[in-house]
């Protein structure tokens, strides 16, 4: 009888004890915030307090600040002495350009002049508007361009300028289009000649 019981423990030896590991302690629900909701709460919090209106105040006044005064390009020196160099846009295709139609464009390894299909509409003059002499300057140019110049700052506020002089003055803002060009002094009157463009270093006086 022993024999024919002792399979049985040993079954009931092995099962028991696992059946109560998976009860040990209490089981209780995982409860976890919905984000979205929990976002709205902290939102209407900061509203009711106050703290939502001073916030977006604070983000308004800080792209003011950053729109009427940009920040100066760097690596920029004030001519000294006048000097002409120039510049050729002409680039090679690294790959084939096609539109989308498949009509190929431009080929891979050919080269391109943007001059050779269009032309500078207005000549563009870099200066530091926080410099006396380089505003004089560009205020006289502006005069003798008749409207055919654009005014670009390296450092400045552009939109002050634009009220007092009642036209558009720009900012090349990164000083992306003067490292472009391979300008490092201002005053710099750029134009077009032929198919090149021509960088006047502007003397001050």
């Amino acid at each position: 009888m022993l024999r024919r019981l002792t399979p049985l423990i040993i079954a009931c030896g092995v099962v028991i004890p696992s059946k109560a590991a998976e009860q040990i302690g209490p089981v209780h629900p995982i409860v976890e915030p919905d984000m979205l909701q929990e976002i709205y709460r902290v939102l209407k919090e900061k509203q009711r307090s106050g703290e939502l209106a001073r916030l977006q105040k604070e983000a308004v006044d800080r792209a003011k600040r950053s729109i009427e005064n940009p920040k100066p390009v760097k690596g920029l020196s004030r001519v000294e002495k006048a000097r002409v160099f120039y510049w050729d846009p002409t680039v090679r295709v690294p790959k084939t350009i096609t539109d989308p139609n498949g009509n190929v464009i431009a080929e891979a390894g050919k080269t391109i002049n943007p001059l050779d299909y269009v032309t500078l509409p207005k000549n563009l003059l870099f200066f530091d508007g926080t410099d006396p002499a380089q505003v004089k300057k560009a205020e006289a140019l502006m005069q003798q361009y008749n409207g055919q110049m654009k005014a670009v700052l390296v450092n400045g506020q552009p939109l002050e300028m634009s009220r007092q002089w009642k036209t558009q003055v720009y900012f090349d803002q990164g000083g992306m289009l003067v490292r472009k060009l391979g300008i490092i002094r201002v005053p710099s009157l750029v134009s077009q000649e032929g198919k090149r463009l021509r960088i006047d270093e502007l003397e001050m006086n």
